[in-house]
């Protein structure tokens, strides 16, 4: 038997016919893998955030309609808290009147007295109405439309004469004047406007 070294030809038994090109390659991790891995992992990427989007909009959808079903079952307090917010800005209004009335530069007493010591004979006052810029007096007189108009003016000429009421108004004046239907009545509104504004 020839050993090896001393026959000349060592190649294989047959042809080798294989296509070295088209064969797979011998990488352990291919590009086709990797390709695949990566687009796995975009359209599980995808999934994932679409199935997120739907659930935030399911539980938004959810939520939306538990505050809907809270605003409609509140309805009612609401309306009632807006009514009691009303009544509340109406008193705390009349308490700054009356706290601006307090701080006024006269007294309502005195003042009073004053109007009462020059009301005319045929004269009747039927209110005296303070406001933060001064007082309205409301009255009627007993006498014909024509002579009650004189008179009332002489009456103003003489409040801005007077040493009490006077030196407390800039202005005084005959605002309004109307006759009563069927009687020689006319009613009066009389505007006094302070020198100066309430004290704070």
């Amino acid at each position: 038997m020839t050993s090896k070294v001393d026959n000349p030809y060592v190649g294989p038994w047959h042809v080798d016919c294989r296509l070295s090109a088209q064969l797979p390659s011998d990488d352990l991790i291919r590009g086709r893998f990797i390709v695949n891995a990566v687009a796995a992992t975009l359209a599980t990427g995808v999934v994932i955030f679409t199935l997120w989007l739907l659930y935030l909009s399911g539980t938004l959808r959810s939520e939306i309609g538990y505050w809907q079903n809270q605003i409609a079952g509140h309805r009612r307090q609401y309306a009632e808290l807006n009514l009691a917010t009303r009544k509340l800005e109406i008193k705390v209004a009349r308490l700054d009147a009356a706290y601006n009335l307090m701080g006024a530069h006269y007294r309502a007493s005195d003042l009073i007295v004053s109007f009462g010591r020059s009301r005319l004979p045929r004269m009747s006052i039927t209110s005296l109405n303070g406001f933060a810029g001064g007082v309205v007096v409301r009255g009627q007189m007993l006498e014909p439309s024509g002579p009650a108009a004189q008179t009332l003016r002489r009456y103003v000429a003489d409040l801005r004469k007077d040493p009490v009421i006077g030196p407390l108004f800039s202005t005084i004046a005959l605002v309004s004047l109307d006759r009563e239907e069927n009687a020689d009545v006319m009613t009066f509104e009389i505007a006094c406007k302070l020198k100066e504004g309430p004290a704070p």
